[in-house]
């Protein structure tokens, strides 16, 4: 998150005061950071579009824990959104495939 309040402060700073709203637009996965961003920096961003919206925050991937932080501390999020790991395998090959992905 420390990234995009940098990326947001520079922007901030290069558009003319109070007559430009910052408006984050994002898809998929990116709705996490724009959202999150929405409301932890609310100085910083006016407002959010985002297409393919998720309802949760979810972990790293692959699965080793939190995927954003905010001043050095990670935000909550939910653990085991995806497969399990022990089917991930069988999940990334194609059907009838002995090819190992990771390989």
């Amino acid at each position: 998150m420390e990234y995009f309040r940098g990326a947001l402060r520079l922007l901030t700073e290069a558009l003319p005061p109070g007559r430009v709203p910052t408006v984050v637009l994002s898809m998929s996965r990116g709705n996490e950071a724009a959202l999150l961003s929405a409301i932890h920096l609310p100085d910083l961003v006016n407002g959010v579009v985002v297409t393919v919206p998720g309802n949760l925050v979810t972990g790293s991937w692959p699965p080793a824990g939190p995927a954003k932080v905010l001043d050095g501390q990670p935000l909550p999020y939910v653990k085991g959104a995806g497969p399990p790991c022990d089917k991930l395998r069988r999940c990334l090959s194609p059907p009838n495939s002995s090819a190992d992905p990771f390989s």
